[in-house]
């Protein structure tokens, strides 16, 4: 799978993909396995058929697609 050079949260752009954007945005994905990671997002007991693209942390196993991941940071901070 192909690892964006742009963050996803602040729009920066790298010259190579980091591990964690300064902004604290974690985007690289470490594919143990040849299966495609799909987004982690269940709505009404269906999970995102989008392949999942960002993760909150470097050694999670969640990983979720663009519009899920901002949906559920965003989420976070109304709390």
């Amino acid at each position: 799978m192909k690892v964006s050079k742009v963050c996803q949260e602040c729009g920066k752009r790298y010259p190579t993909p980091p591990k964690q954007c300064m902004c604290g945005w974690h985007f690289t994905m470490e594919v143990e396995s040849n299966d495609p990671a799909f987004c982690q997002y269940f709505s009404n007991g269906r999970q995102c058929e989008e392949l999942g693209s960002v993760t909150f942390s470097a050694r999670s196993k969640d990983w979720y697609c663009g519009d899920h991941a901002r949906m559920l940071r965003e989420e976070s901070f109304k709390r």
